[in-house]
């Protein structure tokens, strides 16, 4: 079975999105969904099931997004670039969302997958998941962490930009 993960406050963006992934595309995938994000617990009693976990906030997300497979990214309103997309890409994982979720990233073909309709997620999560393709450990969403998004990379980035060079 794979773990399926979504991390977010809640916030109404990420609210909306997790509940319409509930109810239009968890029934038609394999996996169990784990929720993490502060205030996401006042929804255990209307999300949990044998197929969701709502946590809410967590001490240490590294256990989580360690032992998930895919992480799930259906935010449908909002603005700017997420930071838990940086996140998931730091940790190496594959990733489905929106175009929202990816608001400002280069895309790696490889370990992002954008998907609009339920169609497209349960289509995307259900090849990925064919012949073993989802890898708890995708090299390529990290690198491109590294190569465009870690703090060492932003920091020279902003220096050049800012001529900060000495």
């Amino acid at each position: 079975q794979y773990n399926i993960l979504f991390v977010g406050s809640a916030f109404y963006a990420n609210t909306e999105g997790i509940k319409w992934y509930i109810k239009n595309v968890l029934p038609y995938i394999k996996g169990h969904l784990t929720i993490i994000g502060k205030g996401m617990d006042r929804y255990q009693r209307e999300w949990n099931n044998e197929r969701v976990t709502v946590l809410g906030y967590v001490n240490n997300l590294d256990e989580y997004y360690y032992k998930a497979d895919i992480i799930v990214m259906p935010i449908f309103s909002g603005s700017g670039m997420k930071t838990k997309t940086a996140e998931a890409l730091m940790y190496g994982k594959t990733i489905q969302g929106t175009k929202e979720a990816f608001e400002g990233y280069e895309i790696e073909p490889k370990a992002m997958y954008s998907c609009q309709t339920a169609k497209e997620f349960i289509t995307t999560y259900n090849q990925l998941t064919q012949g073993n393709r989802l890898l708890p450990y995708n090299k390529y969403a990290r690198n491109l962490f590294l190569k465009k998004y870690s703090e060492e990379i932003t920091y020279k980035a902003f220096k050049q930009i800012f001529n900060l060079e000495s």
